[in-house]
This record gives structure tokens, C-alpha cells and sequence, in this order.
């Protein structure tokens, strides 16, 4: 392929070379991999073997991979065909600098203004220099980048092909956001992916940081853990350390593993986990506590990090069975590979390492280049190497082993979870302070947990049940069931009429009408008109003796 494409353009003049796809494919490779350097002096040195930065940089603007700030690639969803995948989002610290992207007439590099969590796209656009210095003078710079990222789901026909995580978004932002900017912006991304024929099983965080947190809490000189009247301490394993009667060979541990400085040692959290040293610490003396919390320790790798972990243990019939055994790819960890390989991006004889929003935007596009490349090429005519950490990966279930999920009894599952927590915890009192409550099976402990929760509940009712005395006030039209509904769209917002001056007929369910006591409802969403299919999601209120003349109130 190379040699052949050589020799053709050897025999033609400079304005007459020309390259296949492959070599294409492959200058593109070279240009991302080696960066500009490493490409011209293969080039200078091996006239006519691949195209000139002009024509390269053609071929890069030309692929479908380009991306502005604030932007969702929901249309590049249509590409993966699984019908399923998952979202994680994560922030990286950024070098703070505005500056100017031809491609879109806008500045970026300021703090994206957001509205419902929403970022604003091509926000920053101005024609003279001093609306510019008003911008610039009344806006932030962004200190973070935000990211979106996309895990589609493999198919059914192959399901050990895993496709490579997809950059769905990428913004300035600041520290400064909601909750509610967050739930917004995940309903918005759920609906249009869900337009796309694409639907989002679930926004993720990192599992690795919950392994570290957890181990960080052991390690802390101020935590005082209990389970039950067991204590959990770190000392256990620091004597485990340095019992003369055990050696490295048979945990595993240094001293650098306890270290409580280094708060984000994942491996030591794999140490601290294994069979071997939970063994150990069990035929020591009063460790029962410390061997439970390293157990459920252990069991949050394993269901949510372990490559290894059986399909056994991961059951839900609504989603493909390729979710259940991809488990741990389900995190944010694609946006922090992609920092990663974002700020390997630069120049060799650089020093600045980090990048700005502009840099981090046009690095990912060559990213995203060489990822489609390296995983959808169907000739594969390139050949990528591989990291020897990647070899000694596990491999994933087969397809027929796959189908052992339809088999599955969950109820068993979680009955024999329910006994495996009870062995954990036999040695503590827990199971006595059970039998006081009289708690002697699951089913009890499931009443007595929900009892429970609804009484420490955050939400305060403020509200009493009153005589509805508004009949004079204002009429109500009876609320049919669905009988006054006709070719509504589901998100077709309509203005009820739920109010007629000269109707005195009062509401069926009149009489549930709440009067709140509550003198303000600053954090309670009222609205006046509904989508009539969504009418039982709501419920009336009178608030302060309020006089509505037009329409019932409404509280979502």
C-alpha cells in the first residue's frame, strides 16, 4: 500500500501526487500521533509518500468530527446502532484565555452562560471592538472545561466489540451551578438522544473515586468507625504490617499502601481487598469490623469496577444484556482518558502541557479522528499497537454466555445477598438489635426500612385538610378522565380551561384541595397550564387566601 502509492507519485510531478484512502487515512494518523514535527520531517525526507500540511489540514476540516463550544453532536448518535448507551460528565481545569474561533465568528474562552442547565452556543459574538471590550469586561474567564461523553452499548450480533466513548459536548464553565442546572441538562440530553432512536440508560459518576473515598475514611486519624460495637481501624492492618509472623508474600502490603497522603492510590485499594489480607485479619483478634468494611468494600469493586465480575450477580430484563457486562465501563472515566490524551497532545518541544478551551477543542477533533479510525475501520488496512496493561485485560462473555441472564432468578439473588449480609455481620450485635425491633427476615427489614425513611423524610408537610368553601369564588369545570382529550402531542403544553365566570359547578374532587399554611413557597414550581394527559401528576392548592380569577393553581 505505501510502497505502491510511493513509486506512482515518484513518477509524477509535485502538483500531480496523489494518495489512497489508506495513505490518507494513515497521514492523519502520523499527523495526531507524532504531531507537526514528527509529520514534516517523515514528509521532506520521503517525497511524494504522504500530502502536505495544506491538504492534510483539508482532510481534517472535511471529516464530520468538528465540534464548537456548547455544541451536542446529536445528530453523530445515529452512527451507533445499539440503541442504547450511557452519558458521564466531568471538569477539567483549563489554561483561563480568550480567544477568537473563525469558524463559528464567536470568542470562546469565557464562562458559558446556561439557561435550564442548558449551554448557550455562539454566545460571545460581537462586529466591533468596543462591544467586545464590554463583553470582555462584563464576563468571567472560564477557568473549567466541562465535558459530555457517550458509551454506546455493543450489539447484539457482537457484543465483545465495546465501541470507543464519543465526545458529545464540550464548554467553558466556572464552579458556580445548581442542582436543578444539572437535572435539566440531563433531561434535555435524555430526550434528544431518545429523539435520535437512542436511549440514555443512566448519567455516571466515577466508581474508582467511591474505592478511594471509602479507603481514605479508613486511613483517616479522625474517623471513629463502628459497625454495630466493632471498631474499624486502620491499626489492624498497620499490625498486620509488621507482624513478624506474616511477610510481604503473604498480603502483599507496604507501608506506602496506608499512606494516608496519597488519597487517590487505587491499587492500594485492590491490595487492601484481597483474599489474602481479609484471611489474615480474620484469624486476628477483634478485626470482625475492619473485615467487613474491606468486604463491602470489595463488593462495590465488583459490581461496579471488575471486569471479571459474573453476569450471575447483574440482572435487569428491560435493558440488553450487553449492560450487564459492561458494567464498568459505565463511569466517567472516558472524560478523564480523554484529558489525558488531549494534553499528550502537545508538542513535543512544548512545556506548556495544559490547554485552553480553543486548544482542548480542536485537539479532540483529532482525537475523535484517529478513534474512528482505530475502532470502525472495517478493512483494517492500519494496524494500532496495543498497551501491555490493555493484553492482560479480561475477556468478555460470550454471546451464548450471555443468555445464562434469562435464567436468572433475581429474587433468589437478593435473598441470598440478604443471607451472605447477615454472615458478614454475625460476630457484631447487629443481628440482636434486628430481633429487638422483631426484624427476622427480609421482608421485615424492608417494612422497617420504608417506615423509616418516610419518617425521616426531608419533605415537611405544611398543609391541613379544609372545607372548600371557593364556590363563590370562582366555578370549576369537572375534570373528566380522558374524555376531553384529542390528539395531544406529548409535549404539547395547553391552556386548560378550568375557569368559567358564570359556572357555578363545583370539582368532583373539591373536597381535596389542600390550603397551605406555609407563608412563602419560594422552591415549589406553580404553573397554570398543564398538558391534559399529565393532569393526575398535579393537585390544587389555595395558598394565602389568594383570589385566582382565571385559572386553578397549579403545584408540580
Amino acid at each position: 500500500m505505501f510502497i505502491d502509492n510511493l513509486a506512482f507519485n515518484l513518477t509524477q510531478s509535485s502538483n500531480h501526487f496523489r494518495y489512497t484512502e489508506s495513505i490518507k487515512k494513515f497521514a492523519i494518523c502520523l499527523y495526531v500521533l507524532g504531531s507537526k514535527q514528527c509529520y514534516e520531517f517523515v514528509r521532506l525526507n520521503m517525497p511524494g509518500s504522504i500530502p502536505n500540511l495544506t491538504t492534510l489540514g483539508d482532510l481534517i476540516n472535511k471529516s464530520n468530527m468538528t465540534l464548537a463550544e456548547a455544541e451536542f453532536k446529536f445528530d453523530s448518535l445515529q452512527q451507533f446502532q445499539s440503541g442504547f448507551g450511557f452519558c458521564s460528565e466531568d471538569t477539567t481545569g483549563v489554561i483561563p484565555k480568550v480567544e477568537y474561533d473563525s469558524s463559528t465568528n464567536s470568542f470562546i474562552g469565557f464562562t458559558t452562560p446556561v439557561v435550564d442547565g442548558i449551554p448557550l452556543r455562539k454566545h460571545y459574538q460581537t462586529d466591533t471592538f468596543d462591544d467586545f471590550k464590554i463583553i470582555r469586561n462584563t464576563n468571567a474567564t472560564a477557568p473549567l472545561l466541562n465535558v459530555h461523553m457517550f458509551q454506546s452499548i455493543s450489539i447484539e450480533d457482537d457484543p465483545t466489540n465495546f465501541p470507543k466513548p464519543f465526545l458529545l459536548s464540550a464548554y467553558g464553565v466556572d464552579n458556580k451551578f445548581t442542582a436543578m442546572d444539572i437535572l435539566h441538562r440531563w433531561m434535555h440530553i435524555f430526550e434528544r438522544c431518545l429523539d435520535k432512536g437512542v436511549r440514555i440508560v443512566g448519567f455516571s459518576t466515577d466508581p474508582v473515586h467511591i474505592v478511594t473515598k471509602w479507603r481514605n475514611q479508613l486511613l483517616s486519624s479522625t474517623a471513629d468507625l463502628y459497625i454495630g460495637n466493632d471498631k474499624i481501624s486502620m491499626t489492624h492492618i498497620e499490625q498486620l504490617i509488621n507482624n513478624n509472623n506474616s511477610t510481604k508474600l503473604d498480603h502483599d502490603l507496604t507501608k506506602s499502601d496506608i499512606n494516608p497522603k496519597d488519597r487517590q492510590n487505587y491499587n492500594s485499594c485492590i491490595k487492601l481487598i484481597s483474599d489474602d489480607v481479609i484471611n489474615l485479619l480474620n484469624d486476628s483478634i477483634d478485626t470482625n469490623g475492619t473485615v467487613v468494611y474491606l468486604t463491602l468494600l470489595k463488593m462495590i469493586v465488583k459490581a461496579y469496577i471488575d471486569k471479571s465480575t459474573s453476569i450471575h450477580e447483574l440482572k435487569q430484563q428491560h435493558l440488553p444484556k450487553q449492560k450487564l457486562i459492561n458494567i464498568h465501563s459505565f463511569n466517567s472515566q472516558p472524560c478523564e482518558s480523554l484529558f489525558r490524551d488531549a494534553r499528550s497532545l502537545s508538542s513535543t518541544f512544548s512545556t506548556v502541557v495544559n490547554f485552553t478551551v480553543k486548544d482542548f477543542i480542536r485537539r479532540s477533533q483529532k482525537l475523535s479522528i484517529l478513534n474512528q479510525f482505530r475502532y470502525n475501520q472495517l478493512e483494517k488496512d492500519l494496524s494500532f499497537p496495543i498497551h501491555h496493561k490493555h493484553k492482560r485485560e479480561h475477556p468478555l462473555p460470550s454471546l451464548h454466555q450471555l443468555d445464562e441472564i434469562d435464567t436468572l432468578d433475581i429474587q433468589q439473588l437478593i435473598s441470598n445477598a440478604y443471607d451472605q449480609a447477615l454472615h458478614l455481620v454475625k460476630h457484631s450485635k447487629i443481628l440482636d438489635t434486628l430481633n429487638e425491633h422483631k426484624i427476622n427476615c427480609i421482608d421485615d427489614l424492608s417494612n422497617y426500612i420504608f417506615d423509616l425513611l418516610n419518617k425521616n423524610s426531608r419533605m415537611i408537610n405544611y398543609s391541613f385538610r379544609t372545607e372548600n368553601n371557593t364556590t363563590e369564588e370562582f366555578g370549576l369545570d369537572e375534570e373528566n378522565d380522558d374524555n376531553d382529550v384529542v390528539n395531544y402531542a406529548p409535549d404539547d403544553f395547553t391552556d386548560e380551561i378550568l375557569f368559567d365566570s358564570q359556572n357555578d359547578a363545583v370539582s368532583d374532587d373539591d373536597e381535596n384541595i389542600l390550603n397551605s399554611t406555609k407563608s412563602d413557597l419560594n422552591e415549589i414550581r406553580i404553573v397554570d397550564n398543564i398538558n391534559p394527559t399529565l393532569r393526575q401528576l398535579y393537585f390544587k392548592l389555595l395558598w394565602r387566601n389568594l383570589k385566582v380569577l382565571k385559572r386553578d393553581l397549579k403545584v408540580l
